[in-house]
């Protein structure tokens, strides 16, 4: 994924727009980002600090943080000015919803 030249992080799941190139030819812009899904288990508090304010600056539209210790999916939403305006707790036993793809709703228990 390439956000500027100099920020091309690897997040552990991104859901893209379709292309047909399949992003052959170039790596996915933060436009493309539909979702990121982070996975967190040892470094989460400097991860979700730093990648956090990454996204939002880039305008990366929606961020889930899967934070395994707390057994949590964290989703952050609404970015403006480099800031997550919008954030929910998701627990076991909950179901989460992709923004862009509100059809789909998953089991958090499944996801943890």
């Amino acid at each position: 994924m390439r956000l500027d030249d100099n920020n091309r992080p690897e997040p552990d799941l991104a859901l893209l727009k379709w292309r047909d190139d399949l992003y052959g030819n170039q790596s996915p812009a933060p436009e493309d980002i539909l979702l990121l899904i982070e996975v967190f288990d040892s470094t989460l508090d400097s991860d979700r600090s730093v990648k956090l304010a990454l996204y939002a600056r880039f305008n990366i539209l929606e961020i889930w943080i899967e934070n395994i210790p707390d057994r949590v999916i964290e989703a952050y939403t609404d970015p403006v000015e480099g800031q997550y305006t919008a954030s929910h707790i998701y627990r076991p036993g909950e179901t989460i919803t992709p923004s862009a793809f509100p059809d789909i709703v998953l089991c958090v228990s499944e996801l943890i």
